[in-house]
């Protein structure tokens, strides 16, 4: 009895850590621009464009806006740093292409009438995404992807943009959170 409970504990450990691996987000293939720049393309249709190398580090483009950086695209996890260095220097492994899972981490307002929000999203835990809530007119909202980041899976795309809009519809959500200017009621003295 000791030995099958031993066995079936051994087995889901196994089968544990072989979902681990598949779920992990991988890098398919890269494509250099310059000597120090590369576009990351990692499995499931997301690709990261402008990727440099520094002694051995990896570092994440930023956009640059009134001079400001925005660092939008994060790495969270030691092992995808470990195979964006190995596929810089030509080694990259060969491993099945699965479509990641991503998760809504968290929802910060702004006070800007037009980005109402930034969204950030990981992806398998392994790299994080900042992405802007717009609101446009008429209280529609529409999502801002970062610079260097592109989403060619459609339905990846699809699911990831639903996910960041329902932050738009929430009570209480960002897109309501300020009235504009001509709207707001001051009290009198």
């Amino acid at each position: 009895m000791k030995k099958i409970f031993v066995e079936l504990i051994l087995f889901f450990f196994c089968a544990a850590f072989l979902l681990c691996r598949l779920s992990a987000l991988n890098v398919r293939s890269i494509r250099t621009n310059f000597p120090r720049k590369a576009d990351f393309y990692f499995s499931g249709g997301i690709v990261v464009r402008d990727v440099t190398l520094k002694r051995g580090f990896v570092k994440m483009p930023f956009d640059r806006s009134k001079n400001r950086k925005y660092f939008n695209i994060r790495i969270l996890a030691k092992n995808l740093h470990t195979k964006m260095v190995r596929a810089f220097r030509g080694l990259s492994d060969k491993e099945k292409s699965v479509v990641p899972s991503f998760k809504v981490e968290e929802t910060q307002k702004l006070l800007s009438r037009f980005r109402v929000a930034n969204v950030n999203v990981s992806f398998d835990g392994e790299l994080i995404v900042t992405f802007g809530l717009l609101k446009l007119e008429r209280g529609k909202c529409a999502v801002s992807y970062p610079k260097h980041l592109e989403i060619t899976n459609g339905i990846l795309k699809k699911r990831v943009e639903k996910e960041v809009l329902k932050r738009c519809s929430l009570p209480g959500s960002p897109a309501r959170a300020r009235p504009r200017k001509k709207d707001r009621v001051y009290a009198e003295k």
